[in-house]
């Protein structure tokens, strides 16, 4: 078997033959008299010295060992080098290595801020597959790493080589020395760069603006503008409600600043967005021709109130206490985490969690755990478990449970599910997921039942019965097809006559259906009245037109329930653990009670002598570590006080609105008691010795904190929690360490556009905590930033592993 090799300098080999004339001629004219062996081993020695000399300088490469060759293409699919460019790149070189034989492989790696394999290890190198990867970035150093992983294993006591396919321009990490650490693990790295120039561009570079003005403070908005050539081109200056001003003007090549002059008005945070549009043909990129700039308007601190009472009973109570109030409604809960600047305290006034998505939900969490800020939730049918809010991370912060544990007996509900879901696509696979998240919500005392049609026959495909294990009953659920129901009317008097007989606090039936089915009569509804059971209905994909819509509304409202139209099956699960809920109106318990005093806390502070009676409390259990104020005679947590992370916490079980307590409309204690609570929880004031800026070089951000006490002295020692939240609302510690006297310094991944939250607390060792917050924005990924390639960084790569710089040629 032959054993392959290759020359990465193949002109040295051109030298050996006149390097081996010469000593030819030198040994026949020198050492006269000496006998012909030793001649001739001198020769043959000096002969092999040129040899290995120029067999050296041609950089001679072993390609196969033992064990064969293990080559990994590892190519670049960041944004700055294109699909279209790297699929001809990876084209060719499969046509220069052509079909290999084993034990010679060949595989295929795609790399941007991460990796992706998209060909193991074979003879051929193929096109390689759709792969979903974060463009905004390049980090070549990783993408080595995981290549040198990738390749452990394979040709054992052969050769392994990468062919990095890429542009160079690296936007984190230190490829070359990753190079160097492939090299000693005994793996080249040949590079075949993707080459490439912009010779027309225009880069909005930054956008420079004050980070706080008071109100009516004139400013300026400064962009900073680099052209590479002479370009006509209109600035427009934006924030989220439109565009604020437009400028025609012509760049010059180099820098240019081009100034916006603004007055700081009422909203608190005002997003600014600079952006550059070129005469067309005059730029290359338009993803770097945008900035945003973070500016805060100083105002009086607000503590925001999340409701939907038309009367705003609370704000009203809170403003008669000198609390500076902004009111919203769950759909204008802010998302992203500079919206929260200012809000000591946050309230969720009776709001059920289905009005606030996931993302808003957690973003609660995250303000209170890191920033401080105050939350309380207060009572209602709509509130705390009864409203959905278990499992959330809302629940986690709270200084109460959902579930009721110190309940002796608690009153259980019945749920009934009528499934009509064959007529439509995957109507019975729907089916099943929708009757397992109805059980979901569900405790084991709870009962639950699923009523279908099918061989002609109504029943119970699960008969009405305790939760009990949930697994069996999944099981259960799975077995069921349901077949084309005719009318309502049958499927429906088993629900009743079986939610009759059970012996439940409340009770409720869900019908899913495309209406088609013909409509109960007048006396079955008003059964369901009597009986005090509801219904709720769900349309979906009707028929029938107008007659199938109106049969299911007039069922909904009859009873008492809530009707659903909707036409993507993708909404149902949601929809039917929302429904499940109705059946944990056994959390609420509407039985009059005077409020007691367990512990005495600041809420209640000169209100000691007695509250108004309250008619109605959810039920919740509080936490080991939490403070219980109130409570009612069966000891239920009526007011509870407690900590997450830097936050204060607080909830209140009973409502503010005249169902529950009416009686304390009237009471003369009714503002001071809330205004003392959201004081009590509302968010410590900022340090005054911290101040934080900040810089971002390429991907690369840091956090800077100087500490300085009001006499003007460093703070040396101190030890600072910094957290940030990222545009995607990740959430992390960051390590802050001290650099300088009172300089403190922490780094973080900036590659992400958006604005990045940080949040840099103090304990003062006393048991006060006070911080800053600072927000952070990223304009675009620093992978827009290159004009051209890299090909210096390329070469030295290839330097630093003993490999050599390849052509597309």
């Amino acid at each position: 078997m032959s054993v392959p090799i290759e020359f990465d300098q193949p002109i040295w080999l051109l030298t050996a033959i006149p390097l081996l004339g010469l000593l030819i001629y030198i040994s026949m004219r020198s050492r006269a008299g000496l006998p012909i062996a030793v001649k001739n081993t001198a020769l043959l020695l000096r002969g092999l010295a040129i040899i290995a000399l120029v067999l050296a300088l041609a950089r001679t490469v072993h390609l196969t060992g033992g064990e064969g060759l293990s080559v990994l293409v590892l190519r670049d699919l960041s944004a700055s080098v294109p699909r279209l460019v790297s699929d001809d790149v990876i084209a060719e070189t499969s046509k220069r290595l052509g079909g290999l034989e084993y034990p010679d492989q060949v595989s295929l790696i795609s790399f941007a801020k991460d990796q992706q394999q998209e060909q193991p290890m074979a003879t051929r190198l193929g096109s390689g597959i759709s792969v979903s990867l974060d463009r905004g970035g390049s980090d070549i150093a990783a993408a080595l790493r995981y290549s040198a992983s990738a390749l452990e294993g394979s040709a054992p006591g052969g050769s392994r080589r990468i062919i990095l396919i890429s542009d160079g321009n690296s936007t984190e990490g230190d490829p070359v020395r990753e190079a160097k650490n492939l090299a000693a693990a005994g793996i080249v790295v040949d590079v075949l760069p993707v080459i490439y120039d912009h010779p027309t561009e225009v880069i909005l570079e930054s956008v420079e603006a004050p980070e706080t003005v008071r109100p009516g403070q004139v400013y300026s908005v400064d962009s900073i503008i680099w052209s590479s050539s002479e370009v006509p081109a209109t600035v427009v200056l934006a924030d989220g409600d439109g565009v604020l001003e437009r400028r025609s003007l012509t760049l010059e090549a180099g820098r240019n600043r081009v100034a916006f002059t603004l007055a700081g008005g009422s909203a608190v945070i005002q997003r600014l967005k600079v952006s550059v549009h070129p005469e067309p043909g005059m730029d290359s990129l338009e993803q770097n021709n945008s900035g945003i700039g973070l500016v805060r308007t100083i105002q009086q601190p607000r503590v925001a109130l999340v409701t939907d009472d038309p009367d705003r009973t609370l704000e009203k109570l809170l403003i008669a206490g000198s609390i500076h109030v902004e009111t919203m409604t769950p759909d204008q809960l802010p998302l992203a985490p500079e919206d929260y600047y200012g809000i000591e305290a946050l309230i969720l006034d009776d709001v059920s969690a289905f009005r606030i998505d996931p993302k808003r939900i957690a973003m609660l969490e995250r303000m209170v755990h890191t920033t401080g800020m105050g939350l309380l939730m207060v009572g209602g049918p709509n509130s705390f478990g009864a409203g959905g809010w278990r499992g959330t991370e809302v629940e986690i912060a709270l200084p109460v449970k959902m579930d009721i544990q110190q309940r002796k007996k608690l009153p259980n509900g019945a749920l009934a599910v009528i499934l009509h879901t064959c007529e439509f696509e995957l109507g019975n696979m729907w089916a099943r997921k929708i009757a397992s998240s109805s059980i979901a919500p569900l405790t084991p005392k709870d009962e639950f039942g699923v009523l279908v049609y099918s061989g002609g026959v109504d029943f119970w495909g699960i008969p009405l019965g305790p939760v009990g294990d949930k697994a069996a009953i999944q099981k259960k659920i799975n077995t069921l097809s349901p077949a084309d129901m005719t009318t309502f009317g049958s499927t429906m008097t088993l629900a009743i006559q079986g939610l009759l007989r059970s012996n439940t606090y409340s009770k409720h039936v869900v019908i899913i259906s495309d209406g088609d089915p013909s409509p109960p009569g007048k006396s079955l509804l008003d059964a369901y009245v009597e009986a005090k059971i509801t219904i709720s209905t769900i349309c979906i994909k009707p028929h029938s037109g107008a007659s199938a819509t109106a049969t299911m509304k007039k069922i909904s409202s009859d009873t008492g329930g809530r009707y659903y139209f909707i036409d993507d099956p993708a909404r149902l699960p949601q929809i039917f653990f929302r429904e499940a809920l109705e059946v944990k109106r056994n959390l609420i318990s509407e039985e009059t009670f005077t409020p007691t005093i367990v512990e005495s806390a600041g809420p209640i502070q000169g209100l000691e002598s007695g509250f108004p009676p309250l008619h109605g409390i959810v039920l919740t259990t509080i936490k080991p570590l939490s403070k219980l104020v109130l409570v009612n005679p069966e000891e239920d947590p009526l007011l509870a006080l407690g900590r997450h992370g830097v936050g204060k916490t607080a909830a209140f079980m009973s409502d503010v609105r005249s169902r529950w307590s009416a009686e304390w409309q009237g009471w003369s204690g009714n503002s001071t008691f809330w205004t003392q609570l959201i004081r009590s929880i509302s968010k410590e004031l900022e340090s005054g010795i911290l101040e934080i800026s900040h810089s971002i070089e390429g991907d690369s951000g840091q956090v800077i904190v100087d500490a300085i006490d009001p006499e003007g002295r460093f703070l040396d020692g101190l030890e600072l929690e910094c957290v940030l939240i990222s545009p995607d609302q990740s959430q992390r510690k960051l390590v802050v360490n001290q650099v300088a006297p009172g300089r403190y310094l922490g780094k973080f991944d900036a590659s992400e556009e958006g604005s990045y939250l940080v949040h840099v607390n103090h304990d003062d060792g006393q048991g006060n905590i006070g911080g800053q917050t600072k927000s952070i924005s990223v304009g675009y990924p620093a992978e827009f930033r290159a004009l051209q390639s890299n090909e210096d960084l390329l070469k030295r790569i290839a330097e630093a592993s003993g490999g050599r710089i390849l052509t597309d040629a």
